[in-house]
């Protein structure tokens, strides 16, 4: 299997994310920095607020629902060079319920004042910092681990 991976960062701070962590959401993880730097998320023409960020939340309060399954394969870096490796993934449990609700989600982030919503002609602009963004979901999901899933 080969795994093929490629994130581009621009700008004076991109520097803040390079690097790599072999597991998807762990405290080394992209998203970690992006908590630790304040990123903005900025969605455009919707306020549906499905980030990958609450996974990261799920891992660190290692919910029910997911497990660690390793993926295998070669991980080439910004200089060409590849190397084998291994990456820990926390994935859903398909033999129980494990698909999250986008509503539920920007349901709690709206309760929390951790979006801002605008509104350009019939356009719906979402703006959200990752700290806040953060707070919420950890929040909700540390009092209810099953707060968000589509089928609670």
């Amino acid at each position: 299997m080969i795994l093929f991976l490629t994130l581009l960062f621009f700008g004076k701070d991109a520097g803040k994310y390079k690097g790599f962590s072999l597991s998807c959401f762990g405290e080394q993880s992209i998203f970690k920095k992006m908590i630790d730097n304040n990123v903005k998320f900025i969605t455009l023409g919707t306020t549906d607020t499905g980030c990958t960020l609450v996974h990261y939340c799920e891992e660190l309060l290692q919910v029910p629902y997911r497990y660690y399954k390793d993926f295998f394969g070669k991980i080439i870096d910004e200089n060409s060079i590849q190397k084998e490796c291994k990456i820990k993934y926390f994935v859903r449990k398909l033999d129980m319920p494990s698909i999250l609700s986008v509503p539920k989600m920007k349901e709690i982030l709206i309760k929390d004042k951790a979006i801002k919503i605008y509104t350009l002609d019939s356009a719906q602009i979402g703006v959200m910092s990752a700290k806040e963004y953060f707070a919420s979901l950890f929040n909700a999901l540390k009092n209810n681990t099953s707060i968000f899933l589509r089928n609670s």
